[in-house]
């Protein structure tokens, strides 16, 4: 597509350069999102497979799954002690526990991956859709 043929705010737009103050913001949002999308996981695993083996769901509150993944790579061995300590009877197997915790992992990769792909198809459908004008030069 030649230069004329591009809507004026497409080519005469310049680009954003990124601060190292935004770069840091941006790092550190991810990774607390991260650390809290994790801990969801792994409270949401950890109560599946406490449901399925005992038929009671931990009295840990979702609010304390910001911290679970911390506690868990801290007691990597013993996963037990990462809850507290009134839920340890409650929890089953480790196998379990992990197990769930790799197929939630993985299906929340495939949603995230769907909505973004979601997406990136309908801003391309918008930008396929705006009518270009062309400048006269």
């Amino acid at each position: 597509m030649s230069k004329s043929m591009m809507s004026k705010s497409v080519t005469d737009r310049s680009p954003h350069v990124w601060s190292t103050d935004e770069v840091i913001g941006v790092a550190v949002t991810c990774l607390l999102g991260l650390t809290w999308g994790l801990g969801v996981l792994a409270w949401v695993s950890g109560g599946l497979v406490a449901l399925a083996t005992h038929g009671s769901w931990p009295d840990q509150p979702f609010s304390a799954s910001f911290s679970l993944p911390i506690r868990l790579a801290m007691h990597w061995d013993e996963r037990t002690l990462a809850w507290p300590a009134e839920d340890r009877s409650t929890l089953g197997p480790d196998g379990f526990f992990w197990s769930g915790f790799f197929v939630l992992v993985v299906a929340a990769g495939i949603m995230v991956t769907i909505v973004i792909s979601q997406i990136s198809r309908s801003l391309a459908r918008y930008r396929r859709a705006r009518p270009v004008e062309a400048r006269d030069e």
